[in-house]
């Protein structure tokens, strides 16, 4: 499974609040974060 995937499935309550699913989603969160943060670094730089 993606981690899209995964993150839609576990914010519907279809995933179970296991400690590696917990994790899965900080860790997604997280890099999608830096992806914005990266987008904008690389718009501002061009």
């Amino acid at each position: 499974m993606s981690s899209s995937d995964f993150e839609r499935r576990f914010r519907a309550g279809e995933l179970r609040d296991d400690v590696d699913f917990v994790e899965w989603n900080a860790f997604y969160q997280m890099w999608c974060s830096v992806q914005k943060r990266l987008n904008i670094l690389g718009t501002a730089l061009d």
